[in-house]
């Protein structure tokens, strides 16, 4: 493995597999020790360039945060899962809908009442006496 796989590698390593932000501070040090650890010299000019590619190709999201984050895209089979449903098994007889109860509407004043005001327009205020 080179150079540049090897910190790619290493760099994916560190970002939670579980979809969890990580802090880019946060990870940039995590990344200069363990490419240390490995007999690597890095920069932050090639913690950037790694974290874009993994961005640019769709493994990485990026975040918010002070000094920005990223996470791991979840992949669609872990996020959620579809199966067939099949139609319940009816004996002969239709599903019958239950009707819900509409609400109440206010009534219509009649011809010789006066009309209940609900609600005003601002020039019309009920003015307190």
């Amino acid at each position: 493995m080179n150079r540049a796989q090897s910190l790619a590698a290493t760099l994916l390593d560190l970002v939670p597999a579980d979809g969890s932000a990580i802090g880019n501070q946060s990870l940039f040090q995590k990344f200069s020790d363990a490419a240390k650890a490995e007999g690597h010299r890095v920069s932050e000019a090639d913690f950037e360039q790694l974290k874009e590619e993994f961005v640019a190709s769709g493994v990485l999201v990026k975040g918010k945060g002070r000094g920005g984050s990223v996470r791991r895209v979840a992949v669609a089979g872990e996020a959620f899962g579809l199966a067939v449903q099949e139609a319940p098994a009816v004996d002969g007889e239709k599903a019958v809908k239950k009707k819900v109860p509409a609400a109440p509407r206010a009534k219509a004043a009649a011809a010789g009442e006066k009309a209940q005001i609900i609600s005003y327009r601002h020039r019309d205020k009920r003015v307190n006496c």
